[in-house]
């Protein structure tokens, strides 16, 4: 409970410096209408801008509401990440202290290593923070009630939670209806059950495919796509796949989550595989790391040698160390294996799904990081059955929360720095509104890294910004560094 209040007070110190950002603006627009009006802007959103209609009927509606309120529920929606992540693997009969101890740190460390470069897109922005992270609450909150004994009520409220949690976002669709389907067909597959599917199970899988399809066969949809992809949609594909594995595996955004995952594979390869092959495998994990890093820190859009023989390397030993770890886990089936077998589907699974669109970056990442984590907890918790070996377990833990501590503390003081230009020009407009006869100075973020989609870079997002301030549309605004 300490680390998780821990999560939750320091990204609350860091959304409290988080004002408006991009389509914040957009949507705060909603929320001067009238309650017809309200209504028919979210429709005309839905059949023609976006499917996403639950998540960004709740944007509006904190938006409505003091900008703390978001601050707080923001800040406590990372928290729950960490809670529901942590507590696929706590063992509740209090077994294993060190296990408990080891998961709490590694999901917490996971939300604090999230850099900049993904987070300013995915979380610390009110929109934003709908999109990508209140679909993951939703989903893990899912899958922890699959993975527990449920009476009644808690029967009753799985397809209910299968179905909102389906209705947020594209990738959260695909990974919601995934879990429900794996753990229906598990037991027949692998167990060769012939009773029927659990009968919540199956009303949960259909309530999450309405969600899924209120996202995917939204009018807006088919419009969207038709104005995004403009070189069709294999040459999308042929070009993003190469694009997503470099951005996910190679680039600084992702190089805590892929140490520790070629240092989990390793483990588990040289823990619980005999064999000359899989030592030498999880040697050449542990070697990767350091071409890992050489990698991330010095690409910088030229494709050198060196570069490409390092990328070619890690790729040689990863994909064949996951392939065999996901076999040793459906050929032997330890306790837990289902968590890491779905954590590793997903995790692929998530990231494929981006391929067809040609918009895509380090927030669509965001849930591929999140599922690869929990599956090298999987893996970790399964090979290390031993006192010993969890408390080796734990010091790696404490080692990457610290160092993730570290990450939150750097993006604290940058969001810290920028805030009083947002107070400024808040004060600068106001002035300008008693008085505008005078020239309307505001001015520029001095770290743009910790903002998103500033008016003075997105003429689309400046008009929102002067209908938010209740400026004229035809309002000249000087931005100044």
């Amino acid at each position: 409970m300490c680390i998780f209040s821990a999560v939750f007070l320091v990204e609350f110190a860091i959304m409290k410096n988080v004002p408006l950002f991009g389509d914040d603006y957009f949507f705060a627009s909603f929320a001067k209408f009238g309650s017809a009006e309200f209504w028919q802007a979210h429709i005309n959103h839905y059949m023609t801008v976006h499917g996403r209609a639950l998540v960004h009927f709740l944007v509006t509606v904190f938006l409505k509401l003091p900008h703390i309120v978001w601050q707080i529920f923001g800040a406590a929606l990372l928290a729950f990440v960490v809670c529901l992540a942590a507590n696929l693997f706590i063992d509740d009969g209090g077994e294993s202290e060190l296990g408990n101890l080891c998961a709490a740190l590694f999901t917490a460390g996971m939300i604090f290593s999230l850099r900049i470069d993904m987070t300013h897109e995915s979380v610390y922005w009110l929109t934003g923070s709908f999109n990508y992270v209140y679909p993951l609450v939703l989903l893990l909150l899912l899958w922890n009630l699959i993975c527990t004994k449920r009476g009644a009520f808690l029967a009753a409220i799985l397809p209910i939670l299968a179905f909102f949690s389906a209705a947020t976002t594209e990738q959260n669709a695909m990974m919601t209806v995934g879990i429900i389907l794996i753990y229906t067909l598990e037991p027949k597959i692998f167990n060769r059950e012939n009773k029927k599917a659990k009968r919540e199970l199956v009303f949960a899988f259909a309530a999450a495919i309405v969600g899924a399809l209120s996202v995917y066969l939204a009018p807006s949809t088919f419009i969207r796509y038709g104005h995004e992809n403009d070189v069709g949609v294999f040459a999308n594909m042929v070009r993003n796949i190469s694009l997503l594995y470099f951005q996910f595996t190679f680039k600084k955004t992702n190089l805590p989550f892929i140490i520790f995952t070629l240092l989990s594979l390793g483990a588990f390869l040289c823990i619980r595989r005999r064999g000359a092959a899989f030592k030498l495998l999880a040697l050449g994990c542990a070697a990767s790391v350091p071409l890992v890093i050489y990698t991330a820190v010095s690409f910088v859009g030229v494709w050198e040698y060196g570069i490409i023989d390092c990328i070619a390397f890690v790729s040689l030993i990863a994909i064949p160390s996951a392939a065999v770890v996901f076999g040793t886990l459906l050929k032997e089936r330890p306790k837990d294996y289902l968590i890491a077998a779905t954590a590793l589907i997903l995790a692929v699974g998530s990231q494929i799904m981006t391929t067809v669109s040609s918009v895509f970056g380090p927030r669509t990442m965001l849930c591929g990081v999140l599922m690869l984590t929990i599956f090298d907890l999987s893996i970790l918790k399964i090979a290390c059955r031993g006192k010993r070996l969890q408390a080796a377990a734990a010091i790696f833990g404490l080692i990457f929360f610290v160092c993730g501590f570290a990450e939150a503390v750097k993006t604290y003081f940058g969001y810290k720095e920028n805030y009083p230009i947002n107070a400024l020009n808040e004060a600068a407009v106001e002035e300008y509104k008693k008085d505008p006869s005078h020239e309307l100075i505001l001015y520029k973020l001095k770290d743009e890294s910790y903002g998103w989609s500033m008016p003075y870079n997105s003429p689309y997002h400046l008009h929102y910004f002067k209908i938010y301030h209740g400026l004229d549309p035809s309002t000249e605004i000087k931005w100044q560094d």
